[in-house]
């Protein structure tokens, strides 16, 4: 077939795309309720907010720093798919232990070993569209992409909005279930 002239499999890209649906819940869910525990030993809004933060430098260091790794992997589950299949459940396990805090240092504890281990997959997954979906089909993969995080918003709304005022540490441990699943 030509280049032009390939089928873009939206099955394949929805099934790419539920790493950033994970990736999404995981994340507004993070940011909405960590930011109430920080605040609540800290007292003050600067520090919470450099806090919540360190996410994107931590981020800013190891992506790049896995995403290069993950270049030069080869295994039989391929390039990404050994980061993100270990990244993920570190990442869903150090979630669902965030509400079980009992001190300021086991909630920043728990809140670096989330970030570290979500950092190490994130560019792996990024990186996963386009190595599956031809160029001329890049637009269609990369809005299916968005979809599926837009709905891992929607669902972290609703999570919250049903299950966080009955048990935060439910909400987290049902969140932590969807990034396994």
């Amino acid at each position: 077939m030509s280049e032009t002239k390939r089928k873009f499999d939206a099955k394949h890209t929805f099934l790419i795309g539920l790493a950033f649906f994970s990736s999404a819940i995981a994340w507004d869910m993070y940011d909405s309720q960590v930011s109430l525990s920080l605040y609540y030993y800290l007292g003050g809004l600067g520090l919470t907010g450099l806090l919540l933060g360190l996410d994107n430098l931590v981020g800013v260091i190891i992506q790049p720093i896995m995403g290069s790794v993950s270049d030069n992997t080869r295994t039989k589950f391929g390039r990404r798919m050994p980061y993100i299949l270990i990244g993920i459940p570190l990442g869903a396990f150090f979630f669902a232990l965030i509400p079980f805090e009992t001190s300021l240092i086991s909630l920043l504890i728990f809140m670096f070993l989330f970030i570290l281990s979500m950092s190490m997959w994130r560019s792996q997954a990024v990186a996963l569209m386009p190595d599956f979906v031809h160029p001329e089909n890049r637009s269609k993969g990369n809005s299916i992409i968005n979809v599926m995080g837009g709905l891992g918003l929607v669902g972290s709304t609703l999570i919250s909005y049903t299950i966080v005022d009955f048990s935060l540490q439910l909400a987290f441990i049902v969140v932590s279930a969807i990034m396994l699943i």
